[in-house]
């Protein structure tokens, strides 16, 4: 049955199409991408050998998994989204630190141009490395006792991401095909309707003699003379 309806509506069903399409193109051409950069910094123990007890960096006992962490929570300082904000208030990043044997701090930043996304990175990493330091100096660690924050991959450019877009062509697809497949519906219910329902400026009689009921019943009393 759902086929037939659609089989009737079919200019509905091809003007809906003709819109969704139209629409798509049109973000396509309209909704900017969005450009992202990633870094790794490797966090790496002092190279003087440790002196008495903990050298003066209490750090160093608790390991560089533990530092990391500690680096990637102050990162979470309102001061270092504001500098961000200034450089683009739209763009968006994450830090976060990898256990294992070769503790690492990640950052990832997505900005509507591959500028603010490398500005961006730019200022974290240098952020990353300042917290590292001022945290351990906090304590008194010894200038040659201090973990460091080595960079492994830095980036050079952004790179583009059209996610962005394709969500946006995504949601107006579904929106435009299901929109389109309930009109069709609506306007079929709705004519079929109009054909069924008696007319109100027909009188009854009329209505009833020219029903198909009142017709067969003539062609039968037609066939008995």
């Amino acid at each position: 049955m759902a086929l037939r309806v659609l089989r009737r509506q079919w200019l509905i069903l091809l003007a809906g199409l003709l819109v969704t399409v139209g629409a798509s193109i049109l973000l396509v051409k309209t909704v900017e991408p969005t450009f992202s950069t990633h870094a790794d910094y490797l966090l790496l123990v002092p190279s003087e050998p440790k002196a008495n007890g903990t050298g003066g960096n209490p750090y160093l006992d608790l390991g560089l998994s533990v530092m990391a962490e500690v680096v990637v929570t102050g990162m979470t300082d309102e001061r270092i989204a504001a500098a961000a904000a200034e450089i683009s208030p739209t763009a968006l990043y994450g830090v976060a630190g990898t256990q294992g044997n070769a503790p690492m701090v990640s950052i990832e930043t997505i900005a509507r141009t591959p500028e603010a996304a490398l500005a961006v990175q730019k200022l974290l990493g240098k952020e990353v490395k300042s917290f590292l330091s001022s945290r351990q100096e906090e304590f008194g660690a010894p200038k040659g006792r201090i973990i460091k924050a080595v960079s492994i991959t830095d980036p050079l450019t952004a790179q583009q991401s059209n996610s962005r877009v394709l969500r946006a062509v995504i949601a107006v697809t579904v929106v435009g095909i299901g929109s389109t497949v309930l009109l069709a519906f609506a306007f079929d219910a709705a004519r079929r309707r109009r054909t069924t329902d008696p007319d109100p400026s027909i009188p009854p009689a009329a209505q009833k003699a020219t029903s198909p009921a009142a017709r067969s019943d003539e062609a039968r009393v037609g066939v008995a003379w």
